[in-house]
């Protein structure tokens, strides 16, 4: 008994020494973090490098001090929450709400209520005026813990995070979102990063689907998710000059192969049109016209770009065309570059359906069958049940 009470507390004592260097990494990389923002020139971007540093040395401190068994996790989770913000109140590193670079503001810990078997943790590090946030999660299913997901920031500038998930199927398979706002950002427009990941049953980590840069209107946002389905709704930057905001709606079927965006991907004629034209052609593609394919790629190449910027002249039933819509904009920029004068494009879009729409003729010269004129309507769908801020 004696001899195997020892062999515990030499056990005991060698996790606890293994606590502590990795806790003196996390102390020297916040040197390094403090070293190098103290010689950063005026508006220089972030310490980029030595930040991941902190967030790795970081993310073995804690995952050095994760219960062995879900039944530990169950019963001690409070008391590692108060441990972890002990130990860096304790050394001197956590830093609060003055986020200034290297320290900790907090490490917060929760159990994902669509997601039992897990333990999600989001490192929050200061970023010099702002917080600059890892997002963990560790999964119990097969007995010890196992990192199923990792999201460390990758922006020059701090950006807070947060994550979303979807049910499970009968399979255990379920989709996660990580979802980062710029905590520099001034105002109410602000860049939103996404990474959609599918996480599976089981040790293996989950697989990346896709990910994207939008830039949202006050933090205002919805995501609908099921095991297959993902659903993005934001208001954000339109081409229309005299509104410069538009909704946007990215939504996608998972399956085996990966993420696939589907329908809708606008609700209206004129919204469709700016999506057609801001989107790259591999995605536009399958929303242009299979008669007319060629000549609409044509067309796509010489307007597309991330900035085209026009006035809408008018959003026209085409009365004798069913289903059909013309819609006429005056283009300032094009491809990136301000034209000397507008340029007068005329688009013709079908509606297949509810918030189903493809182009099928993009002209310099008025369609005929299109009657009826109409004046591009002032009011945009706002997202649904949309929330703003941080949840």
């Amino acid at each position: 008994m004696s001899v195997r009470l020892a062999a515990l507390g030499l056990m005991a004592v060698t996790a606890l020494l293994g606590q502590d260097a990795a806790l003196e990494r996390v102390s020297l990389a916040s040197a390094r973090v403090r070293e190098a923002a103290a010689n950063l020139p005026e508006f220089a971007d972030a310490p980029r490098k030595q930040l991941t540093d902190l967030h790795l040395a970081l993310r073995d401190w804690i995952e050095s001090r994760l219960p062995k068994t879900k039944a530990e996790l169950d019963a001690g989770l409070p008391l590692l929450q108060q441990s972890l913000t002990a130990d860096l109140a304790r050394t001197g590193l956590l830093g609060g709400d003055d986020f200034k670079y290297g320290t900790i503001a907090e490490i917060k810990l929760s159990r994902p209520p669509e997601y039992p078997e897990a333990l999600l943790a989001i490192a929050s590090v200061g970023a010099g005026g702002g917080r600059d946030e890892a997002v963990y999660l560790y999964d119990w299913s097969d007995g010890n813990p196992v990192r199923k997901l990792e999201s460390i920031p990758d922006a020059n500038v701090g950006v807070w995070a947060a994550i979303d998930f979807s049910t499970a199927d009968d399979r255990g398979n379920r989709l996660a979102v990580v979802t980062r706002f710029c905590t520099h950002c001034e105002g109410c427009w602000s860049g939103m990063g996404y990474t959609l990941y599918r996480l599976g049953r089981g040790s293996a980590p989950g697989a990346r689907l896709r990910s994207g840069d939008e830039f949202v209107y006050c933090y205002n946002y919805e995501i609908k998710m099921k095991p297959d389905d993902f659903l993005l709704e934001f208001p954000g930057f339109g081409i229309d000059t005299n509104f410069l905001m538009r909704t946007h709606v990215l939504h996608y079927k998972v399956g085996e192969d990966g993420a696939v965006r589907i329908d809708p991907v606008a609700y209206e004629p004129r919204d469709f049109v700016d999506e057609w034209l801001t989107r790259p052609w591999d995605e536009m593609a399958g929303w242009s016209s299979a008669n007319a394919r060629e000549e609409l790629k044509k067309w796509h190449g010489v307007l597309h770009s991330d900035t085209v910027l026009g006035d809408f002249k008018f959003v026209q039933r085409c009365t004798q065309k069913p289903g059909q819509w013309q819609i006429a904009v005056d283009l300032g920029w094009v491809a990136g570059k301000e034209l000397p004068e507008p340029l007068r494009v005329y688009f013709l879009v079908q509606q297949k359906g509810k918030d189903r729409f493809q182009m099928t003729g993009i002209s310099f010269h008025r369609q005929s069958g299109c009657s009826s004129q109409a004046s591009p309507s002032a009011q945009h769908p706002a997202p649904v049940g949309s929330q703003s801020g941080r949840r």
